[in-house]
């Protein structure tokens, strides 16, 4: 996202958490969303809005890559306009990310069904 409004500094990341809602494992069992609080245990995919430098040179995560955050691997949102757009902004490092996923897209998230 070019017109991110701020630059991170040292290993720190900036993201937007797309994974919320309730869902059912492939194994039947229901993770709750509790608004990401005791029964809403899980880690959570997040958007890469933004990279500081130390990220860019070891760790090889771009803008716009899909990654995975260990469960409050994060640091409280923050509402940052973007493009006109008011977005929750989450802070994380290199340290709390699981997985990074090539090429995913919102729609393409390996996504467990939402729980009715």
């Amino acid at each position: 996202m070019t017109d991110f409004p701020i630059e991170p500094t040292q290993d720190w990341i900036a993201t937007h958490i797309s994974d919320k809602g309730a869902q059912i494992t492939a194994g039947g069992i229901i993770q709750l969303d509790d608004n990401m609080k005791s029964a809403g245990i899980r880690p959570r995919w997040a958007k890469v809005l933004a990279v500081g430098p130390e990220v860019r040179e070891q760790d090889n995560i771009e803008i716009g890559d899909y990654i995975l955050l260990e469960h409050l691997g994060w640091v409280r949102g923050m509402e940052i306009d973007i493009a006109g757009k008011s977005t929750t902004v989450h802070w994380t490092n290199p340290s709390k990310i699981l997985l990074v996923g090539d090429g995913l897209t919102e729609d393409t998230l390996p996504q467990i069904s939402k729980a009715s």
